[in-house]
């Protein structure tokens, strides 16, 4: 008899879904969560901790678009409510959505590219002069 009320209760537990769903404009944006490639936008990924999270989203011709993204512990994730929650005979959803825009990739502009070339050109060749002189007043 208390193997089958053990069962019953183990049948009736209920448990806490975690999703976040990361949506794009414009949609089809690749997705990286915490390092790891998780697939294109729309998408639903599970997750176990609560906590603050890195979202990358990357799409040819469009800026790679990079966000922390913070999950907050809910009130019935937090004990005594969390093993209160373990009672209820229903799954409880708890969904955290984002929605992200991503810009349009500039052209780069090559007359200020080139600009900044040359002043590297130049600063790196003064470096190398200065570089020079001392090695020969060392010798």
């Amino acid at each position: 008899m208390k193997f089958l009320s053990l069962v019953v209760v183990v049948l009736f537990i209920g448990c806490a879904e975690r999703r976040i769903i990361i949506n794009s404009e414009p949609p089809a944006a690749s997705v990286r969560l915490d390092g790891k490639e998780r697939g294109i936008t729309p998408i639903s990924v599970p997750f176990t901790f609560y906590g603050k999270r890195e979202v990358i989203l990357e799409k040819d011709g469009y800026e790679t678009y990079k966000a922390i993204i913070p999950l907050p512990t809910p009130i019935f994730q937090v004990f005594p409510f969390d093993v209160l929650m373990l009672l209820v005979p229903y799954p409880f959803i708890d969904q955290h959505q984002f929605y992200f825009i991503l810009e349009k990739q500039k052209k780069p502009d090559i007359k200020k590219s080139l600009e900044r070339m040359e002043r590297l050109k130049e600063y790196l060749e003064e470096i190398l002069r200065k570089r020079n002189k001392t090695l020969l007043i060392l010798q």
